[in-house]
């Protein structure tokens, strides 16, 4: 009877142990979307400046520009966001301009994308999940253009 103690205390050891580690994983991957996500916004803070700097050039588009641009605050939601980020992308994506000046944003972007992907792959696995669900970990949205 002793032997069979020992081994459930051991196991319940190793469960607590290994979900530790899970937990630390999770946070790890989480920080890493998170650094990302504040990468892109850096990214589209120099883009917006970059095109207000250069607005003249975008002729009969220029209103349309600056409509897009005052929307793209996070105040409105990561969705709205992401909806003027892809509406700028379609009025000025044939514009060589933006199209220069939209390549970190869109390197950004990725890395994002990236990391999402590898967050929300960690969430969904069955061991993890349970710590997922537990600790409130949630999947995360990507940055998806609609072209």
């Amino acid at each position: 009877m002793d032997i069979f103690i020992y081994i459930l205390i051991a196991i319940i050891f190793i469960g607590f142990v290994y979900g530790v580690y899970i937990y630390g994983r999770l946070k790890k991957f989480k920080q890493y979307v998170d650094d990302s996500w504040e990468s892109v916004l850096v990214s589209i803070d120099e883009l917006k400046t970059d095109i207000l700097e250069n607005i003249d050039n975008y002729g009969e588009n220029k209103k349309k520009v600056k409509v897009i641009i005052k929307k793209m605050v996070m105040d409105e939601g990561i969705q709205e966001f992401i909806a003027a980020y892809v509406n700028l992308d379609k009025l000025l994506g044939e514009n060589a301009l933006f199209e220069e000046a939209s390549k970190s944003t869109k390197v950004a972007i990725r890395a994002y994308n990236d990391d999402v992907l590898k967050y929300n792959n960690e969430i969904n696995m069955i061991f993890k999940m349970l710590v997922a669900n537990v600790f409130g970990f949630k999947p995360r949205i990507y940055f998806r253009s609609k072209k």
